[in-house]
């Protein structure tokens, strides 16, 4: 069972090429500093395109 619809649902491969850059980005945005994620975000801002709040 799933909550994604399966007729819509998309799955998307991701390779992973540098893991010391990733693994800092995923601490960066899903670890317990909030500092860390502001300034990432922060820093990024005008890179953003769309929004969904």
């Amino acid at each position: 069972e799933t909550t994604l619809n399966p007729r819509t649902r998309r799955l998307l491969r991701v390779e992973v090429t540098d893991h010391i850059v990733t693994d800092r980005v995923i601490n960066e945005l899903m670890g317990r500093d909030a500092s860390a994620r502001f300034r990432f975000i922060m820093e990024r801002a005008d890179e953003a395109e769309e929004l969904d709040v």
